[in-house]
């Protein structure tokens, strides 16, 4: 998926849909264990066209100790660049494995005599992009973490999910969830073989809502997606809202880290 934004106030999405997320300014990837190779490429992606690169890496053992983890490339000039550039990695992790993967790293465990054991990432990331919005990362059953949604809730107006799933449906049910919960636009990457990729927003008209939606088991689309940003954020920060939004939920809070500011 990438993202960037216009003179409007809102931002662009570009959906990859089988494993990866752009911003043209971004991208990203959905989650199938991308080996050392396809992860040069992702950051060699960066580097030729500019954008933000957000990519499921899979799954990574140091020592005994496995990770779940995904990168993030970002270009030096970003939004600024027309590629060709240098650029700079990070990593972000999984908090929570699903149980079929406990149970699938015991058995590799047992078979191999090796003491390997999912180790959780406890660090929860913000992508801070000034006009672009803040942008909150999560991979897969982290969906499920609602540490996690109190952490993002009133800072972030973007979460990015990147996923390898194939209970398709209760995703798109937690995408409006999460939508409203931490009220922010939801935007979900899923491994084109089990479709279930959705872009969500808040708005309180049902019919826009669902601003992108991948269905069907097998389907490799590009599609770009339109994600509020500055109306979102005057939903978010105002007393009155936005009449294109729904209310905050009860005990929101606002944290103003100066986006989309005229300054």
């Amino acid at each position: 998926m990438g993202i960037n934004a216009d003179m409007g106030g809102k931002c662009k999405c570009i959906t990859l849909i089988g494993n990866h997320v752009g911003i043209p300014a971004s991208s990203c990837y959905s989650l199938t264990g991308v080996d050392k190779n396809h992860e040069y490429d992702l950051k060699s992606f960066a580097h030729l066209t500019g954008s933000i690169i957000i990519g499921g890496i899979g799954f990574k053992n140091e020592g005994d100790a496995i990770y779940n983890k995904a990168i993030v490339t970002i270009p030096y000039g970003w939004p600024f660049g027309n590629g060709d550039t240098d650029y700079h990695s990070f990593y972000f992790g999984k908090r929570h494995p699903a149980r079929v993967e406990k149970s699938f790293i015991r058995k590799v465990a047992r078979l191999t005599g090796n003491e390997y054991d999912f180790k959780p990432s406890k660090e929860i990331y913000i992508l801070s992009l000034p006009n672009f919005g803040n942008i909150g990362l999560a991979i897969c059953a982290d969906f499920y973490d609602i540490e996690r949604y109190m952490v993002y809730q009133g800072r972030i107006q973007h979460l990015f999910l990147l996923a390898y799933n194939q209970d398709t449906e209760s995703f798109n049910h937690l995408a409006e969830s999460a939508a409203r919960l931490i009220f922010c636009n939801v935007v979900i990457c899923n491994t084109g073989y089990h479709g279930g990729s959705i872009a969500f927003s808040p708005r309180k008209k049902s019919y826009e809502r669902v601003l992108y939606s991948h269905y069907g088991s097998k389907l490799c689309t590009v599609q770009t997606v339109e994600l509020p940003v500055a109306d979102l954020i005057e939903a978010q920060k105002s007393e009155s809202g936005h009449p294109d939004f729904k209310t905050v939920p009860p005990g929101y809070e606002f944290y103003d880290s100066g986006l989309c500011s005229d300054d």
